[in-house]
């Protein structure tokens, strides 16, 4: 997990989510793919409300475009 925060440096607050991800072959820990992953959702507000739901949002998001990759990657 690289960033996992709320990002004001654009004007706009925006939750922001930033993942490196590693598949490794169990038998000799070799990496099979990589990937970095972003999501960022919009926040209605500066308030801590606004902020976990942003997060929240970025992060179902990131956990679906995870899982998608991760099944591709199936051989």
């Amino acid at each position: 997990l690289r960033a996992f925060e709320v990002d004001v440096s654009q004007g706009r607050p925006q939750a922001l989510i930033l993942f490196d991800a590693q598949l490794l072959r169990t038998s000799d820990r070799r990496i099979v793919a990589s990937r970095r992953f972003e999501q960022r959702a919009e926040l209605a507000s500066r308030d801590a409300a606004a902020a976990v739901a942003g997060l929240s949002q970025a992060a179902n998001r990131l956990a679906a475009e995870l899982s998608h990759w991760l099944l591709i990657q199936t051989p």
